[in-house]
């Protein structure tokens, strides 16, 4: 596991909509494939202090496969904005069942949106 810092736009691939709030990319690991990262990636993340445009990554090996997971706050400036691990989890569990290719984004309740891309093969290089 790496852990990759980010602090700056995050780019959303071609998405198309399959629930309220989540949007599934194109491309990604597989339909579930990430699902057994999701709870550390939201618990870790939950340990920085969140203001301004700020976001976070992370990657995780499958050994089939790689899933990078990224966090957005869309609230610019302070005051700190309240990262909620519950609705980090639920939107990763909604995008990584309910996309056909496991990936895609979400935003549930508050500001920030949750990211989930990757792809066949084991290296967790940045992408």
């Amino acid at each position: 596991m790496h852990l990759i810092p980010a602090l700056s736009a995050v780019l959303v691939a071609a998405t198309t909509v399959v629930a309220q709030g989540i949007k599934c990319n194109l491309d990604g690991p597989g339909p579930g494939v990430c699902q057994n990262f999701i709870n550390d990636f939201c618990t870790d993340m939950s340990n920085f202090p969140w203001s301004g445009l700020q976001s976070g990554s992370m990657c995780f090996n499958t050994g089939a496969a790689k899933c990078f997971m990224t966090v957005w706050e869309s609230v610019p400036g302070d005051p700190p904005q309240k990262f909620n691990v519950g609705n980090c989890i639920t939107t990763l569990q909604q995008v990584s069942k309910s996309c056909p290719t496991g990936a895609g984004n979400g935003t549930v309740g508050g500001p920030f949106t949750w990211f989930i891309s990757g792809a066949k093969g084991s290296s967790c290089m940045p992408i």
